[in-house]
């Protein structure tokens, strides 16, 4: 089956409208930058927009006249360690769990995590109490999170919603079963953040979208349970839905090349699609 894309009508936005939504979004959250996922929670547009229209996110940034991220790689280790004590200061704890960190502190729980090899570890370092669950059985770890689950009525619970209402610690679940969306798995619970996902497995499930649908997919329609990955995912990867589409189409219709001498044509085969794209979310 060969695969062809039509983007019609699509709306151009002044340039000075993307940039005043972006210090927008920067205002109201009391920041001076704003990440990609921060804008397109809070953004009139969408982050792939503005990327593409001033040549990079960080561009775009600076043009805004905010403040560029600080490259993981430049951060010292003692800055991150002092800003985690900062933050259990502030909340007058003993231990904090890495979502109440993400709430107050400059950095990420997650580039701490990574960077002294586990929450636990760097609480360690800075002389910040550990809650142990030694005697804590998988199972008994799993059943909790199911319990929350069912509780909030979701198929998806984030590590926040289950520190606010389990038993437990969701650092200690992420540790016991090497990281939160092996935990959700293992709870039979729906994954809707993934991790090294390839480009193929990418292709593929826009693939299968494409042909339950009969049609192309708009990014609305990336969502369980039609779609395995949401077009976050995707924007991720290409910057805009737009590309993605773009690319696995120039991929399957490659494959398609290499195979069409030994597969007859027949009418009807080749689907043209017209949909709508617009830039504003």
């Amino acid at each position: 089956m060969k695969f062809e894309l039509s983007f019609n009508n699509r709306k151009r936005f002044p340039d000075r409208d993307l940039l005043d939504d972006l210090k927008k979004v920067a205002s109201e959250l009391g920041k001076e930058t704003v990440s990609v996922e921060e804008y397109n929670k809070k953004g009139r547009y969408h982050s792939g927009t503005i990327a593409i229209r001033f040549g990079g996110w960080h561009k775009a940034i600076e043009m805004a006249g905010l403040t560029m991220f600080i490259p993981l790689k430049k951060i010292k280790d003692e800055d991150l360690l002092n800003d985690l004590k900062k933050v259990a200061q502030e909340f007058g704890k003993e231990n904090i769990t890495n979502n109440e960190y993400d709430e107050r502190g400059k950095y990420g729980s997650s580039t701490i995590t990574s960077r002294f090899g586990g929450w636990n570890k760097a609480l360690e370092i800075v002389g910040l109490t550990i809650k142990h669950y030694h005697g804590v059985s998988a199972e008994e770890l799993i059943n909790d999170l199911k319990k929350v689950a069912k509780v909030l009525g979701k198929e998806n619970i984030k590590s926040r919603e289950y520190d606010e209402n389990g038993k437990y610690a969701s650092s200690t679940i992420a540790e016991r079963f090497e990281n939160w969306n092996k935990a959700l798995e293992k709870a039979g619970l729906v994954i809707k953040y993934h991790q090294n996902i390839t480009t193929d497995d990418l292709f593929e499930n826009i693939e299968q979208v494409w042909l339950k649908l009969g049609r192309q997919p708009s990014k609305r329609e990336m969502k369980f349970p039609l779609s395995k990955y949401s077009y976050a995912v995707y924007t991720r990867k290409f910057e805009t839905w737009k590309n993605a589409l773009e690319k696995f189409v120039e991929f399957s219709n490659s494959e398609e090349v290499e195979t069409e001498q030994t597969i007859e044509t027949k009418p009807g085969d080749i689907q043209q699609i017209n949909s709508t794209e617009i830039e504003e979310k």
